[in-house]
């Protein structure tokens, strides 16, 4: 629906529907639209895992190199790429450069985990620093790849702290409350759009993020021998999956 004849269509309709005359700017309209760098779903996976890769290699080349010795070294080095690729991104939107930036991305974190690591910083805290860094980063990141990789960072950071600290009853609760959250996006969709620009512009990859993170969360409790789970709490998620979905199936049946 983004090119021009369809827009048209759109604004026709909505001129239609309304009692007394709304004026639109056709030109700016046709304009922002045709500067909005819409890539399809597949490049935004491809530049994601092309970030992934890219990071592997590096930290083969840390070992290799023995450059990973250094605490502070890592530690500097982690926090400059995470800076520098939420800077970058905020100026340029090309593939190349989202690749570059979800790779330096990652680099960062992984970075600033060895050397967390190394000091013999206590997990807790240092996936909750990690945590803390990710959160203010997806505020401050106004691309959408780069905000689905905070996104899933954020959510496989509390599954990692769900995990050490041997929980595992929790991720039951997890999954519970992604799928209410899901559940509100997809019934109050057009408010989270309509509000300030903040929440609209990582609206899209929050919602892409969770959807992934629901997905891992239910694998990881229904596929056997992944994690330790107690089929006491089973219902936690499972009743908060049926009524949600029942909930939505009767909210679509109204409006059809």
């Amino acid at each position: 629906m983004r090119n021009k004849e369809n827009i048209q269509s759109l604004l026709d309709f909505f001129q239609a529907k309304t009692k007394r005359a709304i004026r639109f700017d056709d030109e700016l309209i046709f304009k922002k639209l045709s500067q909005h760098n819409d890539q399809s779903l597949i490049i935004k996976v491809l530049s994601v895992l092309g970030g992934i890769l890219a990071t592997i290699a590096f930290i083969v080349f840390l070992f290799f190199t023995g450059l990973y010795d250094s605490v502070a070294a890592l530690l500097i080095c982690g926090s400059v790429l995470i800076i520098a690729a939420v800077f970058v991104q905020n100026k340029l939107e090309t593939i190349l450069i989202d690749t570059i930036c979800v790779s330096s991305y990652l680099m960062g974190f992984v970075l600033l985990g060895m050397g967390m690591a190394q000091r013999s910083m206590d997990e807790n805290l240092m996936l909750s620093v990690l945590l803390l860094i990710s959160s203010v980063s997806l505020f401050l990141i106004k691309n959408y790849i780069l905000s689905f990789v905070s996104v899933l960072l954020i959510n496989g950071i509390i599954y990692a702290l769900i995990s050490h600290n041997d929980l595992y009853r929790w991720i039951h609760l997890y999954v519970a409350v992604l799928t209410i959250l899901l559940t509100l996006f997809f019934l109050k969709e057009a408010k989270f759009i309509a509000m300030r620009k903040l929440i609209s512009r990582i609206y899209n990859p929050l919602r892409a993020g969770i959807i992934v993170s629901f997905i891992a969360g239910l694998f990881m409790i229904s596929k056997s021998g992944v994690i330790p789970v107690s089929f006491r709490y089973v219902s936690i998620s499972s009743t908060t999956i049926i009524i949600s979905t029942v909930y939505l199936v009767g909210k679509v049946c109204k409006v059809l």
